[in-house]
């Protein structure tokens, strides 16, 4: 289903002339990228030496990015 939403998007973007909505769903995207290759699982993640810490690091910059306007339309 992540494959998918994100071919449809890639396929057939929204339009959005100021770049929140696209900007929003490429942060998103990405994320559900590394979930999906298990970046922050504790045992099967390769990449960072504390899994939740970078999950946890990666939602509060989207967070921020929120915050301050990145995703406004």
């Amino acid at each position: 289903m992540k494959k998918t939403l994100a071919d449809d998007l890639q396929k057939n973007p929204p339009e959005d002339k100021n770049g929140g909505h696209d900007a929003l769903m490429m942060d998103l995207t990405l994320l559900l990228k590394d979930a999906n290759e298990f970046y922050f699982h504790d045992f099967k993640n390769e990449k960072y030496p504390a899994p939740k810490m970078a999950l946890n690091t990666r939602l509060h910059e989207i967070i921020g990015f929120m915050q301050n306007g990145k995703y406004d339309n």
